[in-house]
């Protein structure tokens, strides 16, 4: 199956070549440490781009940035070994600043991060540096990476992409996500009549993330969705893992989600093993 995946995987790089994507893709940083850093893990990494089209924009981080990120992207690479990057499909990272996206009514939105991966494009990870690289108690940044990395794994770890039929019942048999909500509403009414505000509530709700201590929720960002709920647990179990553990002794659909992912991930890789584990506690 694994050899079946990563053939699937080179026919798809094929046609980017074929098509002159790889051709069209920033250039490489100029960082040796971070080249160097690239070249251990076979990713590229880029720190002068800048981007404006439809859904995505971003501008070049700042020298400043780049030195501050550096570190924490090397700690955060460093926590996994080559061969899970590998099987990711990451092929690059690109620190930027001012990185945003567009709503679902045309507004934009400032984000921490992002993962763009699929059979058409080339799988990269935007980081945006100046909440990645911010100095002292940062929430948001510490995850970030985490977060966008498991995005891409999500995708490559079956043949369904972010499908999965069982995480949606593990929060509980009535729970429903904010965008299942909002797909329901979206089916009864006209999207007009719908109205900017409530699109927007959650919208805002998902960018503004921040920890929580709701039952089955690692923060209100996780409600958005079961694939940012899981991106979410994932993060917290790399940034936090003893204290994610310990909540699960009292929290049972984490305690469940928690199960769920390192079954997923095991699968995925046979490096997220007992050992990758107590490397984090």
């Amino acid at each position: 199956m694994d050899e079946l995946r990563e053939l699937t995987v080179k026919l798809e790089r094929c046609f980017l070549k074929l098509t002159g994507t790889y051709e069209r893709q920033p250039r490489e940083t100029s960082s040796k440490a971070l080249q160097k850093l690239g070249r251990e893990y076979g990713i590229k990494i880029i720190t002068k781009d800048s981007l404006v089209c439809r859904d995505i924009r971003y501008d070049a981080a700042t020298r400043s940035q780049v030195v501050a990120a550096k570190e924490k992207l090397i700690n955060g690479l460093r926590v996994y070994s080559p061969k899970i990057i590998k099987k990711s499909g990451v092929e690059q990272i690109i620190l930027c600043r001012n990185l945003t996206v567009s709503g679902t009514v045309n507004n934009i939105f400032a984000i921490s991060g992002l993962a763009m991966v699929g059979y058409d494009v080339v799988d990269t990870l935007f980081l945006d540096a100046g909440n990645f690289a911010t100095a002292g108690n940062n929430w948001i940044g510490e995850r970030v990476f985490h977060h966008e990395l498991y995005h891409a794994i999500d995708y490559r770890d079956s043949w369904f992409g972010y499908i999965d039929s069982e995480w949606k019942y593990l929060q509980g048999p009535n729970f429903k996500y904010g965008y299942d909500i909002l797909r329901e509403r979206m089916k009864t009414f006209d999207r007009g009549v719908l109205g900017e505000r409530v699109i927007r509530d959650y919208e805002i709700k998902g960018v503004e993330a921040r920890p929580s201590n709701e039952a089955g929720f690692v923060s209100d960002y996780a409600r958005i969705s079961y694939v940012e709920d899981k991106a979410e647990v994932f993060a917290s179990l790399i940034t936090d893992y003893k204290k994610t553990m310990a909540r699960t002794r009292r929290d049972l659909p984490l305690k469940r989600k928690v199960e769920h992912m390192k079954t997923l991930l095991a699968k995925f890789c046979s490096d997220f093993n007992d050992d990758f584990w107590k490397s984090r506690a």
